[in-house]
């Protein structure tokens, strides 16, 4: 695709094989000039009409994201950008749309911004927020001309490599799934170890076991974080001849600290909910049950609209989606698929809303009771276990990790399913 001279100047400024987000997309030129040399593009615009453009334009590139928002409110933290593209917008606006996303430009690498009035302005607040300017163009096109800001986010210059603490992984984590949004009956955050213990190198798991542990040990791990707590009821006594005992003492002599972000991470905007609706391409989300959260982006479970499936194709993507051979299914229908409700983990409580607002449940640990209750709503349920609705959310977290704090990141090679077909 050719671009106009302004927008090659501003595609010349994105790194190769980068995470980008272009915002105010249009048709997409950028995106679908760049597929080549990046990672992932979402491509973002606050109008359904140019984005039926972007997708026409798209629509053999399978790295570029096509989403429906106003500014960056579309781009969760699990998306992991590191480069924004912000241009075709007045100074003021694109101030505006960087300041209701910040915690996502805050994540985010580079910044190149092509705003049409308020140049000085723009630079100001971008030093403001922590970015170095490191280029400022003024070029014509087709007798226009036009400012281009390139900058730098700060802290990703180093010098010598830091020294991270529990403290600092903790403060990157409680950013993407606050402790607060936690149910009351959980238990979240750092259940071993200090602020002031030094991470080097953290492995990412769903559960902690005996396996876990030595592993960890073994590839000289600091910091585990979890998503289910390894800590979870209250104990009188550890007993070193008890399975947690064991591996409580365990981790405490190898100085191996542990980090859980259970319900936090599943009620969490851009959390595990929003990572399945993100693989399964279900869009217009929306919150299943907010439980009274004071902002309406956080909540258990998720649901919105899919492109009209048949049952059986739909089986067939979740499958792939979450990696197993085998689901167990909860009635049935003939009409396509148009409306879809997931919730991770045990999502059985919330069968009386995802009734009310889709054809099909995707989530696990449905019991026998609760399968006819649903049946008799008309809603079919789609049980990929409760291991395999969380797991898939393991990869995320650890590049969530990885983007945020310069320390080696891995994942447990561990399957720690429990359950298995006989």
């Amino acid at each position: 695709m050719k671009l106009s001279n302004r927008l090659q100047i501003i595609a010349s400024y994105v790194p190769k094989g980068t995470r980008l987000a272009d915002i105010g997309t249009d048709h997409a030129h950028i995106p679908a000039y760049l597929s080549n040399k990046v990672e992932y593009i979402i491509a973002s615009d606050k109008n359904a009409g140019p984005l039926e453009n972007a997708r026409r334009n798209t629509q053999n590139l399978s790295n570029v994201d096509i989403r429906l928002g106003d500014g960056l409110s579309s781009i969760y933290l699990t998306d992991n950008i590191q480069t924004i593209i912000i241009a075709g917008m007045g100074g003021y606006v694109i101030q505006d749309i960087l300041t209701a996303g910040l915690d996502i430009v805050q994540n985010a690498q580079k910044l190149i911004l092509s705003p049409h009035t308020a140049q000085d302005e723009v630079v100001k607040f971008v030093t403001n927020i922590g970015f170095k300017l490191v280029a400022k163009h003024q070029i014509e096109d087709s007798g226009k001309y036009y400012t281009i800001i390139v900058a730098d986010n700060i802290k990703f210059y180093k010098g010598e490599k830091n020294m991270y603490t529990v403290k600092d992984v903790m403060e990157k984590l409680e950013y993407l799934a606050p402790v607060n949004i936690a149910e009351s009956w959980d238990n979240v955050g750092v259940l071993i170890g200090a602020d002031d213990e030094p991470v080097s190198k953290i492995m990412c798991a769903l559960d902690i076991n005996d396996a876990i542990v030595d592993e960890a040990i073994e590839k000289k791990v600091d910091c585990i974080v979890t998503h289910h707590p390894f800590i979870f009821s209250a104990f009188k006594k550890i007993d070193y001849n008890t399975p947690i005992g064991r591996n409580i003492r365990k981790l405490i002599m190898n100085k191996i600290s542990v980090i859980s972000m259970h319900t936090n991470f599943d009620s969490a905007f851009g959390g595990i909910n929003d990572i399945i609706c993100k693989r399964l391409n279900i869009t217009g989300t929306k919150v299943l049950n907010n439980f009274g959260y004071t902002e309406h982006k956080y909540g258990l479970g998720r649901f919105g609209m899919t492109t009209p499936i048949t049952l059986d194709e739909l089986i067939s993507k979740v499958k792939s989606c979450f990696g197993i051979n085998h689901l167990r299914l909860i009635g049935t229908t003939n009409q396509p698929i148009k409306t879809i409700s997931v919730c991770s983990g045990s999502g059985s409580t919330l069968i009386g809303e995802a009734a009310a607002v889709s054809q099909v449940f995707i989530t696990g640990d449905m019991k026998f009771h609760e399968a006819q209750d649903a049946i008799s709503k008309g809603l079919v349920v789609l049980d990929v276990g409760h291991y395999a609705s969380e797991q898939i959310a393991i990869p995320y977290l650890k590049e969530y990790i990885e983007n945020n704090i310069d320390v080696e990141v891995v994942c447990t090679k561990i399957d720690a399913e429990v359950f298995s077909l006989a």
